[in-house]
């Protein structure tokens, strides 16, 4: 991420979108910035690596990237401490339109920090992933906020099957560990309007979830 940040800082003009698959990922760049901000600004102010990276492949393929930069490195670190980093995302890369990411469920809770990191620039779920079957939805409407994101499922390496979402103290069916019963499943196109369902995820590895 070390050298990740410095290509993306040497041409802050050229950064249209910050993409990644999970907001926790998003996150952690500032603080990475933060944490680096001397050594990086000193390597784009000479225009080399520091001696701390020491993979040889990655050293020959920054020396392509890395030229000296010293009015660039005095920018970045006049702008970054400004407000408490706060839309420090915008200062150093003004022409970024969007951040996309995985902004729901337990991703949500990296929302708040990541507004302050980037201002006014908008915050788009386009996907849900899952580390069991890649991508499993669609969002239809970029422009809904994290909190209220819809996903059309998407059938490609997963095969969906789902379980009604009911009361686990109330139904027996639910409590097949007491009961003895099996579980209802339906197909996705049993799926009724305004219910509410468990997933049951299948993958193409034959594992299911």
């Amino acid at each position: 991420m070390y050298c990740h940040l410095i290509c993306a800082l040497v041409q802050p003009t050229k950064i249209v979108k910050i993409d990644s698959l999970f907001a926790s990922i998003v996150v952690t760049l500032i603080p990475t910035l933060q944490s680096s901000l001397h050594e990086i600004c000193d390597d784009i102010q000479q225009g080399q690596l520091n001696d701390k990276i020491t993979n040889l492949e990655v050293r020959k393929a920054m020396e392509k990237i890395l030229k000296p930069k010293p009015e660039l490195a005095n920018m970045i670190k006049r702008e970054c401490p400004k407000n408490n980093w706060a839309c420090v995302i915008s200062c150093i890369w003004p022409n970024t339109m969007f951040i996309t990411s995985v902004l729901s469920g337990s991703m949500l809770q990296y929302v708040p920090i990541l507004k302050y990191f980037a201002g006014d620039i908008p915050l788009i779920s386009f996907c849900y992933f899952a580390s069991e079957c890649n991508i499993v939805g669609l969002n239809l409407q970029l422009d809904c906020a994290p909190n209220k994101v819809e996903y059309m499922i998407l059938l490609e390496t997963t095969y969906f099957e789902f379980i009604p979402f009911v009361d686990a103290l109330n139904d027996d069916n639910f409590n097949n560990d007491n009961t003895g019963k099996t579980l209802q499943v339906v197909d996705l196109a049993d799926v009724e309007f305004k219910k509410k369902y468990e997933i049951v995820v299948t993958n193409v590895f034959g594992t299911f979830f």
